[in-house]
């Protein structure tokens, strides 16, 4: 009887993070998915703010790191993404770019001669 409250306090006290991951990235910085609406980037940038659930998808390299986000509402209850916000976030300088509009995203990427392939999809 006693091994079993220890395997369900171990269950009760594990169980929740198993499905947890983090992913170092470069500049300090941190991508971590806590399941499917809770994806965010810990941004390692003084004064500047973590980019927020959700992220849906990240590119990065040795110069910068490209992100976009959706709605938390829209991936949790699966609705049509109205407002995607893009970020880049640029290593050497330490700067962290975004919340930007799609349009400006490119534009940011063509003025700081981010890679092709760290753009993302619509």
């Amino acid at each position: 009887m006693k091994n079993s409250w220890f395997i369900l306090l171990v269950i009760i006290f594990t169980g929740c993070n198993l499905s947890d991951k983090s992913i170092r990235l470069p500049g300090g910085n941190t991508y971590v998915d806590e399941g499917k609406c809770n994806k965010f980037i810990l941004v390692n940038i003084e004064h500047a703010g973590n980019i927020e659930s959700c992220v849906s998808e990240y590119k990065f390299d040795d110069n910068f790191i490209t992100a976009s986000q959706i709605d938390e509402n829209a991936c949790r209850d699966n609705l049509p993404v109205r407002n995607k916000r893009f970020y880049i976030i640029d290593i050497k300088k330490s700067v962290l770019y975004g919340p930007l509009s799609k349009e400006d995203f490119f534009k940011k990427n063509d003025e700081l001669k981010v890679d092709r392939e760290l753009l993302l999809s619509n």
